[in-house]
């Protein structure tokens, strides 16, 4: 016949002997003390504020119902494997470092918090939304994991892995690891490398304090507004937009078609596809290398960094109708372009080699636009670099 605990079940042993109990219903465990592995099987499994210690590995399966194990004694030595289905909650709680087992969990919402570091020795499969909390520890979850629901972080340092979609929720103080096919990110971390072979998308805000490493293998939606990337940003791959609710210094690399918006400066080098910047007040541009279009729009000053140039077919400028590029004894340099467009802008003095010819496209608002130090250019004009100064 089945075992049936009505009441709270106690268990020890000495030795490195293990303990295993099932119960064909629900089972409260109480005290619990083994040198060896424990095993728990029943329909819901729970405890008293007693604690577990078991020294070896343990294992807890709870079938069609919940599974809480929430006693701030708790400590497990070894590895903890965790089961059960549909959508019960589930609770686990060490008082020390904690190592995870293959576990395969339901749609519940899952809680996982240990007082020391949270690692993984096998697989986990979640369905729901999962919390792990290392407190001021770290957070290793690098096995091919597959999560269902949102899955947060709450640590020192983290690094997680997912074999499938992955919503991924950081609130972790120091660096975090994300590798994944396609991952939506949120929350704040102090630094992040995130490679994707898909999609990057975002349901909130993210805030990185220090450098983002960025490597994407499709499309990349980190346009939320609030976002703040402190740090210096390095984009590999990709096409889409990453905006940012402050400065931003970005470096690309073999993007395809990409927008980076600034709030406020913007800093940009690097090659891509086809590029757009947009900033709040400044925009200043090391060595950039674009196939197609770029097009800039900044709120202040549009400048080059020392060495900077913009290798690029088809300029597009957008520009305050307040605001001049270049000077007369320091003009903007354009270096390979066939194609410029000045949209908006106050007056500028611009620059193009003796050897070039680059067709200008003024718009009527702007002031006056001087290559090479000659006549202003209105309306649409080819000009040959040739100019004499």
């Amino acid at each position: 016949k089945a075992n049936e605990f009505k009441d709270v079940v106690s268990l020890s042993n000495s030795g490195a002997n293990g303990i295993s109990i099932s119960d064909s219903t629900a089972l409260k465990l109480g005290k619990v003390s083994t040198e060896g592995n424990l095993q728990v099987s029943a329909v819901g499994v729970s405890q008293d504020a007693s604690g577990i210690k078991a020294a070896g590995n343990t294992t807890i399966s709870a079938g069609n119902a919940s599974l809480i194990l929430d006693a701030a004694s708790n400590d497990f030595g070894g590895s903890v494997s965790l089961s059960n289905s549909g959508s019960n909650a589930v609770t686990l709680v060490d008082a020390s470092a904690l190592a995870l087992g293959a576990s395969n969990l339901g749609s519940g919402a899952v809680n996982i918090k240990a007082a020391g570091a949270i690692t993984q020795t096998e697989v986990l499969k979640v369905a729901g939304a999962t919390t792990f909390d290392a407190g001021s520890n770290s957070i290793t979850l690098t096995r091919a994991n597959e999560f269902g629901g949102e899955t947060k972080l709450i640590g020192s340092t983290a690094e997680i892995n997912a074999a499938t979609a992955l919503k991924l929720n950081l609130a972790t103080t120091g660096a975090a690891k994300v590798t994944g096919t396609d991952v939506a990110i949120s929350g704040s971390t102090a630094e992040l490398n995130l490679t994707t072979t898909g999609a990057v998308t975002q349901t909130a805000a993210l805030k990185v304090a220090g450098a983002s490493t960025l490597k994407v293998g499709g499309a990349m939606d980190l346009s939320q507004a609030e976002n703040d990337f402190a740090g210096a940003v390095t984009v590999d791959g990709g096409t889409g937009t990453l905006r940012s609710a402050n400065s931003l210094n970005v470096t690309v690399n073999n993007g395809q078609t990409l927008t980076f918006q600034a709030g406020k400066d913007l800093q940009l080098a690097g090659k891509a596809a086809n590029l757009t910047t947009i900033s709040g007040t400044t925009s200043k541009f090391g060595v950039v290398d674009v196939s197609g279009t770029m097009t800039m729009t900044t709120g202040g000053e549009l400048s080059l960094l020392t060495g900077g140039a913009l290798n690029v077919p088809s300029l597009v400028f957008n520009l305050p109708l307040t605001q001049d590029i270049g000077t007369q004894l320091l003009p903007f340099l354009i270096p390979s372009s066939t194609k410029v467009t000045f949209n908006s802008a106050h007056n500028g003095f611009i620059q193009i080699p003796a050897s070039a010819r680059t067709d200008f496209a003024v718009d009527p608002r702007v002031g006056c636009i001087r290559v090479n130090n000659g006549g202003c250019v209105n309306g649409n004009a080819s000009i040959s670099g040739a100019i004499a100064a």
